[in-house]
């Protein structure tokens, strides 16, 4: 389990076929640790969609992630999201901080 804070998000491509899209993410570690395959929900105003890490790079509180998920692929929405992978609830583990 993680918790973290995405500072830039990035849209690297999408698979129509799947219904997929990938994004890599810089972010700050704010506790555990980030693994390749570690899952966790991101909402557009109460739609939530689910991101699976498929690459993590770095060590230390700064870390480059990747991750493939569902729904409307907006990069943009990520930026500035505090996320904890323990649990899926609005408000508590998946928040913005600006």
């Amino acid at each position: 389990m993680a918790c973290f804070k995405v500072l830039t998000s990035e849209l690297l491509g999408t698979d129509a076929s799947k219904k997929t899209f990938r994004l890599r993410l810089d972010v700050e570690m704010r506790d555990g640790d980030l693994r390749v395959g570690d899952s966790f929900v991101v909402f557009d105003t109460h739609h939530p969609s689910q991101h699976v890490v498929v690459a993590v790079e770095g060590v230390g509180a700064s870390r480059r992630v990747e991750c493939e998920g569902r729904g409307v692929p907006a990069a943009w929405l990520l930026e500035h999201a505090v996320i904890d992978t323990s649990g899926r609830t609005k408000g508590v583990h998946f928040f913005y901080e600006h």
